[in-house]
């Protein structure tokens, strides 16, 4: 009997707990390394985790990038292509910087919502009168979007203090997409009436035959961000184009009515490509 690929997933939380389960089920040694684990690096970049060598780790998922400097250099350490990494610190990051993300994408000729990231409050007073309807978020993270309307101009002046990312709203249908490897996994509609962002109505969301256009954009939006999984977030235009909203390299795996089809999934690709670079 084939011996179990050992796949390291990085997080401290239930999603990284969920992946680890369907790592089992799928034939690998699924270890969750946590904030609690002890972590040792040594001079020639062996790495243990809580005392047992993990040089042998086919593959390392990583969900959340750790705060620590150990951690991180354990991380650069394990990126030294004898294993397969998904993803690396700075793709990762990317959801931690999305006004640059949202730059190359549109260098890469991804249709995104007309965008302004800014301290400036003279800048984003005339980013509003340019659109009709704009909303704003955080530069980094998953918190939510919100509207600003024209009355709460005078917020603006907060921005010296606090930038933020704005952006033209797109109200059309949304949906999220996931990604594996080049292909769609699964789509799903999420409802948006009454809502400006819509993860408030992700309990709604269903799965459905992911539309040509948004599957191309979604495509196209991984490969710019070389990201081989991942979730878009997509919203219909005025004229039937896709436009991406985000694209999140760490989506979740627990909260979308997909009876866990993207961590089976998940999982089987990574002990795939685990066994395959044993021979490397």
């Amino acid at each position: 009997m084939a011996r179990r690929p050992l796949v390291l997933v990085v997080g401290d939380d239930a999603q990284a707990r969920a992946l680890a389960a369907a790592l089992d089920h799928a034939g690998a040694d699924g270890r969750v390394v946590d904030g609690t684990d002890a972590l040792s690096l040594d001079e020639r970049g062996g790495v243990a985790v809580c005392g047992h060598d993990v040089g042998s780790a086919r593959a390392v998922v990583v969900r959340q990038v750790p705060p620590s400097p150990l951690a991180r250099s354990v991380l650069l350490a394990l990126d030294d292509g004898a294993r397969l990494l998904v993803h690396p610190i700075a793709a990762l990051e990317l959801h931690q910087h999305k006004a640059f993300a949202m730059a190359r994408l549109a260098r890469a000729g991804v249709r995104v919502p007309e965008s302004l990231a800014t301290s400036d409050p003279r800048a984003a007073r005339d980013f509003l009168a340019h659109h009709r309807e704009v909303i704003t978020k955080p530069l980094g993270g998953g918190a939510p979007a919100r509207l600003l309307a024209p009355e709460q101009a005078a917020e603006l002046s907060l921005l010296a203090r606090a930038p933020a990312l704005l952006q033209r709203r797109v109200r059309g249908p949304e949906h999220r997409v996931y990604l594996l490897a080049g292909r769609v996994l699964v789509a799903f509609a999420v409802p948006t009436d009454g809502v400006v962002d819509a993860r408030e109505r992700i309990d709604e969301a269903r799965r459905v035959a992911c539309p040509t256009a948004v599957r191309s954009t979604a495509l196209a939006a991984a490969r710019a961000l070389r990201l081989p999984f991942c979730a878009v977030d997509l919203r219909t235009d005025d004229d039937g184009a896709a436009v991406a909203l985000d694209v999140n390299p760490t989506p979740s795996l627990l909260d979308y009515p997909d009876e866990g089809v993207v961590r089976a999934r998940l999982a089987a690709w990574l002990v795939a490509r685990s066994r395959a670079r044993r021979g490397r």
